[in-house]
Protein backbone atom coordinates (compact mmCIF):
# COMPACT_ATOMS: atom_id res chain seq x y z
CA UNK A 1 0.00 0.00 0.00
CA UNK A 2 2.73 2.80 0.82
CA UNK A 3 4.80 1.85 -2.28
CA UNK A 4 1.58 2.30 -4.27
CA UNK A 5 1.32 5.50 -2.92
CA UNK A 6 4.37 6.77 -4.48
CA UNK A 7 3.53 5.27 -7.44
CA UNK A 8 0.74 6.82 -7.83
CA UNK A 9 2.30 10.23 -7.06
CA UNK A 10 4.20 9.37 -9.46
CA UNK A 11 1.91 8.49 -12.24
CA UNK A 12 0.64 11.62 -11.85
CA UNK A 13 3.99 13.63 -11.93
CA UNK A 14 4.45 12.26 -15.04
CA UNK A 15 1.32 13.37 -16.60
CA UNK A 16 2.07 16.66 -15.69
CA UNK A 17 5.73 16.29 -17.71
CA UNK A 18 3.79 15.23 -20.48
CA UNK A 19 2.09 17.77 -20.56
CA UNK A 20 4.51 20.27 -20.37
CA UNK A 21 6.29 18.53 -22.97
CA UNK A 22 3.66 18.70 -25.48
CA UNK A 23 3.86 22.98 -24.29
CA UNK A 24 7.14 22.98 -25.63
CA UNK A 25 6.40 20.84 -28.64
CA UNK A 26 3.78 22.15 -30.50
CA UNK A 27 3.00 25.63 -31.64
CA UNK A 28 1.14 27.36 -29.18
CA UNK A 29 -2.36 26.66 -27.93
CA UNK A 30 -4.00 27.69 -25.09
CA UNK A 31 -5.51 24.81 -24.46
CA UNK A 32 -2.20 22.70 -24.06
CA UNK A 33 -1.16 25.38 -21.33
CA UNK A 34 -4.08 25.05 -19.43
CA UNK A 35 -4.58 21.28 -19.08
CA UNK A 36 -0.85 21.41 -18.05
CA UNK A 37 -1.82 23.54 -15.27
CA UNK A 38 -5.05 21.39 -14.95
CA UNK A 39 -2.20 18.35 -14.19
CA UNK A 40 -0.39 19.46 -11.85
CA UNK A 41 -3.56 20.70 -9.63
CA UNK A 42 -4.41 16.81 -10.31
CA UNK A 43 -1.03 15.90 -9.25
CA UNK A 44 -1.21 17.90 -5.89
CA UNK A 45 -4.87 16.68 -5.70
CA UNK A 46 -3.56 13.31 -5.86
CA UNK A 47 -0.55 14.10 -3.23
CA UNK A 48 -3.17 15.31 -0.68
CA UNK A 49 -5.35 11.98 -1.17
CA UNK A 50 -1.92 9.63 -1.06
CA UNK A 51 -0.20 11.48 1.57
CA UNK A 52 -1.43 9.48 4.69
CA UNK A 53 -0.44 6.16 2.83
CA UNK A 54 3.23 7.59 2.22
CA UNK A 55 6.14 6.61 5.02
CA UNK A 56 6.76 9.38 6.88
CA UNK A 57 9.90 10.13 5.11
CA UNK A 58 8.43 10.02 2.06
CA UNK A 59 5.68 12.33 3.56
CA UNK A 60 8.17 15.06 4.57
CA UNK A 61 9.97 15.41 1.17
CA UNK A 62 6.91 15.48 -0.51
CA UNK A 63 5.27 18.04 2.01
CA UNK A 64 8.10 20.19 1.34
CA UNK A 65 7.05 21.20 -2.21
CA UNK A 66 3.45 20.39 -1.84
CA UNK A 67 2.04 22.10 1.48
CA UNK A 68 5.44 24.43 2.54
CA UNK A 69 6.36 26.20 -0.76
CA UNK A 70 4.91 29.22 -1.55
CA UNK A 71 5.79 29.35 -5.45
CA UNK A 72 3.93 26.17 -5.52
CA UNK A 73 1.11 27.14 -3.25
CA UNK A 74 0.57 30.33 -4.29
CA UNK A 75 1.04 30.32 -8.24
CA UNK A 76 -1.06 27.30 -8.91
CA UNK A 77 -3.91 28.05 -6.31
CA UNK A 78 -3.75 31.37 -8.51
CA UNK A 79 -3.31 29.74 -11.97
CA UNK A 80 -6.13 26.81 -11.33
CA UNK A 81 -9.11 29.69 -10.68
CA UNK A 82 -8.14 31.63 -13.46
CA UNK A 83 -8.17 28.38 -15.88
CA UNK A 84 -11.76 27.04 -13.68
CA UNK A 85 -13.67 30.11 -13.81
CA UNK A 86 -12.62 32.59 -16.55
CA UNK A 87 -11.07 35.52 -14.11
CA UNK A 88 -10.51 34.60 -10.18
CA UNK A 89 -13.37 34.07 -8.27
CA UNK A 90 -12.32 35.73 -4.98
CA UNK A 91 -11.66 40.02 -4.87
CA UNK A 92 -8.54 41.74 -5.89
CA UNK A 93 -5.71 40.58 -8.71
CA UNK A 94 -3.78 37.52 -9.38
CA UNK A 95 -0.96 36.89 -7.12
CA UNK A 96 2.13 35.13 -8.58
CA UNK A 97 5.41 34.83 -6.98
CA UNK A 98 8.99 34.40 -8.72
CA UNK A 99 10.90 31.35 -8.38
CA UNK A 100 12.85 33.82 -5.52
CA UNK A 101 9.47 33.63 -3.36
CA UNK A 102 8.66 36.93 -4.34
CA UNK A 103 5.24 38.24 -4.72
CA UNK A 104 3.87 39.78 -7.76
CA UNK A 105 0.74 41.32 -7.40
CA UNK A 106 -1.33 41.56 -10.52
CA UNK A 107 -4.95 43.18 -11.53
CA UNK A 108 -7.60 40.84 -11.75
CA UNK A 109 -6.97 38.95 -15.03
CA UNK A 110 -9.28 36.23 -17.67
CA UNK A 111 -8.10 32.99 -18.61
CA UNK A 112 -8.50 34.42 -22.49
CA UNK A 113 -6.13 37.09 -21.72
CA UNK A 114 -3.76 35.09 -19.18
CA UNK A 115 -3.68 31.83 -21.91
CA UNK A 116 -3.67 34.26 -24.67
CA UNK A 117 0.51 33.76 -25.62
CA UNK A 118 3.02 31.65 -24.10
CA UNK A 119 4.67 34.90 -22.95
CA UNK A 120 2.24 37.71 -21.75
CA UNK A 121 2.76 40.81 -20.50
CA UNK A 122 0.37 41.41 -17.55
CA UNK A 123 -0.46 44.59 -15.55
CA UNK A 124 0.23 44.82 -12.03
CA UNK A 125 -0.90 46.55 -8.98
CA UNK A 126 1.85 49.69 -9.21
CA UNK A 127 0.90 49.92 -12.69
CA UNK A 128 3.92 48.57 -14.33
CA UNK A 129 3.43 45.36 -17.05
CA UNK A 130 4.57 41.87 -15.61
CA UNK A 131 6.11 39.49 -18.07
CA UNK A 132 4.92 36.05 -17.48
CA UNK A 133 6.60 33.01 -19.32
CA UNK A 134 4.11 29.97 -18.51
CA UNK A 135 6.68 27.67 -19.96
CA UNK A 136 8.86 28.86 -17.34
CA UNK A 137 6.63 28.75 -14.65
CA UNK A 138 6.00 25.38 -15.53
CA UNK A 139 9.26 24.31 -16.23
CA UNK A 140 10.15 25.76 -12.35
CA UNK A 141 7.25 23.65 -10.86
CA UNK A 142 8.53 20.33 -13.04
CA UNK A 143 12.04 20.74 -11.01
CA UNK A 144 10.52 21.55 -7.56
CA UNK A 145 8.66 18.45 -7.81
CA UNK A 146 11.39 16.44 -9.40
CA UNK A 147 13.51 17.32 -6.37
CA UNK A 148 10.93 15.77 -3.62
CA UNK A 149 9.90 13.33 -5.59
CA UNK A 150 13.82 12.04 -5.77
CA UNK A 151 14.56 12.88 -1.98
CA UNK A 152 11.28 11.08 -1.68
CA UNK A 153 12.36 8.08 -3.57
CA UNK A 154 15.97 8.23 -2.07
CA UNK A 155 14.02 7.41 2.16
CA UNK A 156 12.96 3.73 0.71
Amino acid sequence: MIELALKKIQAAFDEFIGGVERCKTESFDPANFKDATMRFSRLRARYEHEKENLKPSERQALSKVFEKDKYVEITMKNLRQVTEHVVKRTGGGLELVTAKNEPISLLETSAGAFYSARTVYLPRTDGKLERVDLLKIFEELKKRVSAAMKNAKACR
